[in-house]
């Protein structure tokens, strides 16, 4: 009889995870980071693996002049999440400090609406292009280029630094050599 009740909890597992939808939570700007790790505290002390999955934040990454990495949310004030909807986990999630509510929930118990799957594959095709966007460099440093594009456009300078997305050009403004940051796309080699 146990052999039984294990197969069946099993096969409602995997059922549950096949049907698993991905939802738009909503929570304060800035706190996405603190409510993703809040829910994943919560999914586990609950014992919720079988009805929650991931939890995604949709970001991209930017280098600044001094070589370092900063993340930034594209949407910001949501996160995503992968879930099978049930009245626990729909009760865990939106009483999680600073989430404020899943979209498409109307109150009166309204569950919310699932996230299309068309729709959520553009947004993570999106984060996956900010993330992993290459950009042709066809000069190095101390080559001189040509500005092509933005308010500096028409210009000539020296590279002096190259990172990810940008360069450090030294431009002559008003008779002085002025560094200024240009994105790589926005320049060519003379």
């Amino acid at each position: 009889m146990t052999d039984i009740k294990k197969s069946e909890t099993t096969e409602t597992v995997k059922a549950k995870q096949d049907d698993m939808k991905w939802y738009m939570v909503t929570t304060i700007s800035g706190k996405e980071w603190k409510v993703q790790e809040s829910l994943e505290n919560r999914i586990v002390s609950e014992s919720l693996e079988e009805n929650i999955g991931k939890i995604f934040i949709a970001t991209n990454e930017s280098v600044n002049s001094a070589g370092k990495v900063k993340v930034k949310n594209i949407y910001p004030g949501y996160i995503f999440m992968e879930m099978h909807m049930s009245d626990r986990a729909w009760f865990i999630v939106r009483n999680t400090q600073y989430v404020t509510g899943l979209v498409g929930s109307s109150g009166q118990r309204t569950q919310p609406t699932p996230v299309s799957k068309e729709e959520i594959a553009r947004i993570f095709k999106q984060a996956d292009n900010t993330q992993t966007q290459e950009v042709k460099i066809n000069f190095k440093i101390d080559d001189a280029i040509k500005i092509i594009a933005g308010p500096l456009a028409g210009n000539t300078g020296i590279v002096k630094d190259i990172s990810k997305n940008h360069c450090i050009v030294d431009i002559e403004i008003f008779g002085r050599l002025t560094p200024s940051e240009i994105r790589i796309n926005d320049v060519e080699k003379i």
